[in-house]
């Protein structure tokens, strides 16, 4: 859940910089605040003092099937993605 708002914000960044039309920047902002938003639905969020200075809890609501789906698309998404990396 969380690398998709860091994509998103990669994404965002670049397009600022390259002067790019305020219709996409716009609909490119709106689709980060809801990966924001989505992150926060599931997610308990506490700042730290020591690095990484952020961390992450699931919430109790999503740690049901929910969780249990998410790993088991993400070990079969491994197997199609990294032969493809190397």
């Amino acid at each position: 859940i969380f690398t998709s708002i860091v994509t998103q914000t990669i994404i965002l960044l670049y397009l600022f910089d390259n002067d790019t039309s305020w219709l996409i920047l716009f609909s490119s902002s709106i689709g980060l605040v809801i990966e924001i938003w989505k992150v926060k639905k599931a997610m308990d969020i506490s700042f730290i003092p020591e690095p990484p200075y952020v961390k992450l809890h699931y919430k109790q609501s999503y740690k049901s099937e929910t969780l249990k789906y998410d790993q088991l698309a993400m070990k079969y998404l491994q197997y199609v993605l990294y032969p493809l990396c190397f």
